[in-house]
């Protein structure tokens, strides 16, 4: 367990390193296309329980009965994306693709200005280690910003791609193909990854591949994608796009030096009236030039009105920052206030106790640089993510983004993974009761010496 602990950034004696929690998901979402011929082993997917503690989602509660997306059809999914929007915009597909004992469905599609999900289901035998491509009228659209998937039975899971698309322009009908390329020798064969490429119907006949004619969803509310092309001096970049929509808002930016700090971490986003917007901390590499130039998008959380403007306020150059403790309050009376040193607040508006699972749903409010995180806290004072039984929590955080707001949910388990990646529920051993008695505070910690803001290099993008 020890060694588990440390993976996923936790010491021991139970401190939280938030910045190396942080890292490793810069890590997983950063490689650039070229860089992503890591295999997928089938079945055996140990690194879902890593996954599960920095994964960052999109939720909504709800979603229509039509054009029902079967994936989310289980606890097991992880909401990568508003389902209502995703409900209402997708198209059913239903395609089938099949080579030897081996069958590829793509479900559905959903995209717009912003992104593309793609929602699969695949049955092979044990151990298929593959990959898979995506294109888009012949062009590689392997920009990843999350992939999911979960096991139905031992041999056929369901999945999802969410792949970042606001770089480019998407015609309204376009051509999409999927397809996976089965590692042979420790190799994958370089002719499926080139950045464009019309497959043959002799490479078709040689791949689990699949094909449809995809249409863009109309979507007319809350959605604005208006290119800028803005230079931002303080940065070496340019922001080239903003993209805001349901599907996941973005910026489109081109940085003319490669800055080795995480893109967003480099400033600070606030709408025409001075509130601060979130920046999520991440950001999907699309393609570089050596190592001088890049292309990125970086997801961030408007909220359900469009501003007027949007206000870049570069960081200056960070000191140390460290992760520190903050403050812990009981879970009782809502709304609870935490202070995240002296630039912000995260706001707790209601915490759930339910079998072998916590949920705090809050916000937060001014300058949100750096990763916070928030906790439930037991008796003693610290968050027993170990207990002596064996107990431990899975963590991850589903971001609202209409309402710009967030739900931390930890998930008590016991024991290892199994072959399929899933640990098993605690079960009566973290009952609803149990947990309310057991953590009846929240706490929070966060880096602290961030870095200043520099307004005299801000620079202000009209979306009028």
């Amino acid at each position: 367990m020890s060694k588990r602990l440390k993976e996923l950034g936790i010491s021991t004696d139970l401190k939280i390193d938030a910045q190396r929690i942080a890292t490793m998901s810069n890590q997983k979402l950063d490689a650039i296309p070229s860089e992503r011929k890591t295999f997928m082993k089938y079945k055996k997917t140990k690194i879902v329980v890593i996954a599960a503690v920095i994964t960052i989602l999109f939720i909504v509660t709800a979603f229509a009965a039509d054009n029902i997306i079967s994936y989310f059809g289980s606890s097991e999914a992880k909401k990568v994306g508003d389902i209502d929007t995703l409900t209402k915009y997708n198209e059913q597909i239903g395609v089938v693709g099949t080579l030897d004992d081996k069958t590829l469905v793509l479900d559905n599609i959903a995209v717009d200005d912003s992104y593309l999900y793609v929602f699969f289901t695949l049955t092979a035998p044990e151990d298929y280690e593959f990959d898979v491509i995506c294109r888009i009228n012949g062009t590689k659209a392997n920009n990843w910003s999350n992939w999911d998937n979960y096991m139905i039975d031992d041999y056929t899971g369901k999945g999802v791609i969410k792949i970042s698309v606001a770089q480019t322009d998407i015609p309204d009908e376009f051509t999409f193909e999927m397809y996976s390329v089965e590692q042979i020798d420790e190799e994958f064969e370089d002719y499926y990854y080139q950045d464009y490429l019309e497959l043959t119907e002799e490479d078709k006949a040689n791949l689990l591949y699949v094909s449809t004619i995809a249409h863009k969803a109309e979507i007319k509310a809350n959605t604005l994608t208006k290119e800028v092309n803005v230079e931002i001096p303080a940065l070496n970049s340019v922001l080239n796009k903003v993209v805001i929509s349901p599907f996941g808002s973005q910026l489109v930016i081109t940085q003319n030096e490669i800055n080795r700090r995480y893109l967003s971490d480099c400033f600070a986003l606030t709408d025409e009236t001075g509130n601060f917007i979130h920046v999520m901390p991440e950001s999907t590499r699309i393609y570089n030039e050596g190592d001088t130039k890049e292309v990125r998008t970086v997801p961030f959380m408007p909220g359900e009105r469009i501003p007027e403007s949007l206000t870049i306020i570069p960081y200056g150059e960070p000191e140390e920052m460290v992760t520190v403790d903050g403050e812990n309050k009981a879970a009782d009376e809502f709304p609870v206030e935490l202070n995240i040193a002296d630039h912000g607040k995260i706001i707790v508006t209601d915490v759930r106790y339910l079998d072998a699972k916590i949920e705090i749903d809050y916000y937060i409010t001014g300058n949100s640089h750096g990763l916070q995180m928030i906790y439930p806290v037991n008796n003693e004072g610290y968050p027993e993510m170990l207990s002596d039984d064996g107990v431990w929590w899975l963590h991850e955080t589903e971001y609202h983004q209409m309402t710009k707001s967030y739900t931390a949910v930890f998930r008590f388990v016991i024991g290892d993974a199994d072959n399929n990646g899933n640990v098993p529920s605690a079960g009566s051993m973290r009952s609803a009761d149990i947990l309310r008695e057991k953590y009846p505070n929240i706490g929070i910690s966060y880096q602290s010496n961030i870095p200043e803001l520099d307004y005299n290099n801000a620079v202000t993008v009209d979306l009028k």
